[in-house]
């Protein structure tokens, strides 16, 4: 081989030797830098990341020379549920941000303490406490919702048990009043006592009054037949009691006829349901002197269960009739028109009637 042949293939010996080194050095610059990446990440955002849990750590890859040369792996990374929403996404700063930007939890959460927080009226309890010791504070009328309720009722009953009117508490001088007892207090409308405060005080009279009856031993029933101010036909129930009368109920006949059976039969059942079953309770059944009532006391007789009840007229019906019988007698009844003419005259006539009262007061001092 020629001398100059051998100078240039010298030469291009050297080149190539030159270029591998060249190629090892470039090659173990990136292993370098490869590792220094995987053992030493970057600092991250504190902020950022206290909104999210780490959920599933990466898996580490073998790194050779063959693979960061041609870039076939590629680099996998750790895995965070969002703490709102627990949603999962890869480590990636921005996307986070953005998934946060959108993430309806934690605006509505962070939103409200940021509002709390820069509130010039959320004073903490310390110092709100430490303020009180030195300021006098405010008494302010309050009722509770158990006290405004409690107070609801006995207002309901003082309508019910005086007569009075659904709108008794809603003329100007009642509420003055009712404000002058204790301002917190506002008194039911019309429609509440008519509504929801009727039906209630009703329960609650109710329950009582069958405890009571309950409670009783011996039973003395009253019923008759009446009407009420529309004209309607009611038969009521009620119970003589060494304290009083307790009224049972009062029922809508309608346009049932009452026949002696009918009634019986109407009066049977309620006194079934009345007693609970249990009619030997019962000592007396009193009605009034009309002929229908004294046939139903035979219908009620000849039922078993009812043999050992006493059948009592009523009193006051019978007197009513007697003293109506008495003054159908001529004698009586001469001076009862005579008495009714001298009553209708001062009571058609305003002054004699005035005139009357003088001489009541000239003469007896008292009307």
């Amino acid at each position: 081989m020629p001398a100059n042949h051998i100078a240039v293939f010298g030469s291009r010996v050297s080149h190539v030797r030159n270029h591998k080194h060249f190629i090892l050095n470039a090659i173990s610059n990136v292993l370098r830098n490869a590792i220094c990446a995987a053992t030493m990440p970057p600092s991250k955002n504190l902020n950022l990341y206290s909104n999210w849990v780490l959920y599933k750590e990466a898996k580490a890859h073998p790194v050779t020379i063959k693979v960061l040369l041609f870039k076939v792996i590629i680099d996998s990374k750790d895995q965070y549920a969002c703490k709102w929403c627990n949603k999962v996404l890869a480590e990636h700063a921005t996307h986070f941000k953005t998934h946060l930007r959108g993430c309806n939890i934690y605006i509505k959460r962070t939103m409200t303490k940021t509002v709390q927080d820069s509130n010039p009226f959320n004073v903490p309890i310390e110092l709100s406490q430490a303020a009180n010791r030195t300021q006098s504070q405010l008494n302010i009328p309050r009722l509770t919702d158990q006290q405004k309720k409690d107070i609801d009722v006995l207002a309901a009953m003082w309508c019910f048990l005086s007569n009075h009117s659904f709108n008794m508490f809603e003329s100007p001088a009642g509420k003055k009043f009712l404000h002058a007892l204790h301002p917190a207090y506002k008194a039911p409308s019309r429609k509440t006592l008519s509504g929801p405060l009727l039906d209630k005080v009703y329960e609650m009279t109710k329950m009582r009054t069958n405890d009571m009856i309950s409670g009783m031993q011996i039973l003395n029933i009253v019923t008759d037949e009446s009407s009420n101010i529309r004209n309607n036909r009611i038969c009521n129930i009620s119970l003589h009691t060494p304290t009083g009368h307790i009224h049972y109920i009062s029922e809508d006949i309608q346009s049932k006829q009452m026949t002696a059976t009918a009634a019986a039969q109407w009066l049977r059942n309620h006194l079934i349901t009345l007693t609970k079953g249990d009619i030997a309770r019962i000592n007396s059944i009193i009605t009034d002197t009309c002929k229908l009532m004294f046939k139903m006391w035979l219908e009620i007789q000849k039922l078993d269960e009812f043999k050992h009840v006493l059948f009592i007229p009523c009193d006051s019906h019978g007197l009513q009739l007697l003293i109506g019988d008495l003054l159908k007698i001529p004698v009586f009844k001469e001076g009862l028109n005579k008495a009714q003419t001298v009553v209708k005259s001062f009571r058609r006539s305003l002054l004699q009637y005035a005139r009357l009262r003088d001489f009541q007061l000239q003469y007896n001092k008292q009307h």
